[in-house]
């Protein structure tokens, strides 16, 4: 089989190629919308949700482990 190089088919690129076009033509601000959109953008798509995000505040955890490092931020 001949391929070039770069250009590898594959199911699961296609089914994200697939919510990618609905994505686009659908309005949509939330988490729930967006379940919406994967599910609905193929038979085989089902979307697995993970627990709320648990946000840190980096600065202030680095800060008490690390030196800063001026002119980076």
């Amino acid at each position: 089989m001949n391929t070039i190089t770069g250009n590898a088919k594959c199911h699961v690129h296609g089914r994200f190629g697939n919510i990618r076009t609905l994505y686009r033509r659908t309005d949509g601000e939330t988490m729930d919308q967006l379940e919406a959109v994967v599910n609905k953008s193929s038979e085989t798509n089902i979307t697995v949700r993970y627990p709320e995000w648990a946000w840190r505040n980096w600065k202030q955890f680095t800060g008490e482990h690390f030196k800063t490092v001026h002119g980076i931020r």
